[in-house]
């Protein structure tokens, strides 16, 4: 599917590249560009690729200059004999202001019936009422006992004794297997693969928190197969465990969001990290909410300091930028592999989770700095062929 396309986008990319030196050579050629619908004389803007080139409105996307061979809309653009304005050259390829929410290859662009939504389903039915548990009501960013029964987090040494050993987060999304980041693979400063998930903890380091924790050990790590180390792009794994998991109101798997088209403006992100940037790794589970931002928004902060591991920018297809609109809500160190998520629209009590936290900016919490998230129904696919291929 991948070639198919690419080979497509390349041979539009010739004949945009003929045409727009057609352009050049004649001064009585013009085009139907996207900041009017009169025709007018071709534009080079002179921007460099990520840069947002037209601010879009209420019925239209933003654009933004990128490769024109992740610009999804400009086969059909030429089809229609229109032209998409020039930001500059890569060589001889151009960077082509493209409308933000075409940029990327559609890896999955239609919502389809499909194993993960049944097994949303068959886990919503399961009856584990929550135990009543009489604490001090407080307004806090602590989860609740039982609020996040999906919720994972990795060990990284040879028992589980030390909580020092827990690093990255994750969600138990079946029996056996464990959703995360690919990165949390292997512990950066140690170099120890993840070896333990545990389920069904709150404060990693109490025992009387009002929890059931239980640790299992990983024995299959499965990276997505188009992750590098050296980018930033594919940035999900599936983790199996040794033994199937005993649901309860304490453990229980969480549902995958399918349909790339649905993308809530508000969720929650989750997770063990930081609570700033010099702050060590928080002990008790917290919950923040957060505003899902363009994509033009996290190319502003990312793409010029980590142009080396963000060659094509973000891409909205597969990533989601997510920060706030105030100082002090955040992701941090500590948090990658866990969740956005909201509140599943056929049972509130569940939950359903739309990214996986893969990276972020050195310094935490700041409004104009988001973070940048995993788009997990760009990997249905890969996720139903590993965890239920037995189906």
């Amino acid at each position: 599917m991948k070639m198919n396309i690419f080979g497509t986008v390349y041979v539009f990319k010739i004949l945009f590249v003929f045409c727009f030196i057609n352009t050049l050579s004649s001064s009585s050629r013009v085009h139907r560009s996207h900041y009017s619908n009169e025709p007018q004389t071709f534009k080079v803007l002179n921007l460099e690729k990520g840069t947002t080139c037209w601010n879009g409105n209420e019925l239209e996307p933003n654009y933004v200059c990128t490769h024109s061979k992740d610009c999804v809309s400009l086969p059909e653009t030429i089809k229609n004999n229109n032209y998409l304005d020039i930001c500059s050259f890569s060589g001889i390829e151009p960077i082509v202001c493209c409308p933000e929410e075409t940029i990327g290859v559609r890896l999955n662009t239609t919502k389809n019936s499909n194993i993960i939504d049944a097994k949303c389903r068959q886990y919503n039915a399961l009856n584990y009422p929550k135990e009543e548990i009489f604490t001090i009501a407080m307004v806090r960013p602590e989860a609740d006992p039982q609020e996040f029964p999906h919720m994972a987090i990795l060990g990284y040494g040879v028992t589980t004794e030390d909580a020092a050993d827990f690093k990255c987060g994750g969600s138990l999304i079946s029996e056996q297997w464990i959703l995360t980041a690919a990165h949390c693979y292997k512990e950066k400063s140690s170099g120890s693969v993840a070896r333990w998930a545990r389920l069904g903890d709150l404060d990693i380091q109490s025992t009387s928190d009002f929890a059931q924790p239980k640790d299992y050990r990983i024995v299959e790590h499965i990276l997505h197969p188009d992750y590098k180390s050296s980018d930033r792009y594919n940035d999900i794994a599936l983790f199996r465990l040794e033994t199937e998991v005993t649901f309860s109101s304490y453990v229980r798997p969480i549902c995958l969001n399918t349909d790339p088209s649905f993308n809530p403006l508000k969720q929650r992100a989750i997770g063990w990290g930081n609570t700033g940037s010099s702050v060590s790794k928080h002990k008790v589970l917290l919950k923040v909410e957060l505003d899902i931002l363009p994509a033009s928004k996290c190319n502003d902060t990312y793409y010029t300091q980590d142009a080396n591991m963000l060659k094509h920018g973000i891409l909205p297809d597969s990533m989601i930028c997510a920060g706030s609109y105030i100082d002090g809500a955040d992701t941090c160190d500590g948090d990658s592999g866990g969740l956005l998520l909201i509140s599943n629209k056929e049972n509130p009590n569940t939950y359903t989770q739309f990214g996986i936290a893969s990276f972020g900016p050195p310094f935490c919490g700041f409004k104009k700095t988001p973070g940048v998230y995993t788009k997990v129904s760009t990997y249905v696919p890969w996720i139903e062929k590993i965890v239920w291929s037995n189906n």
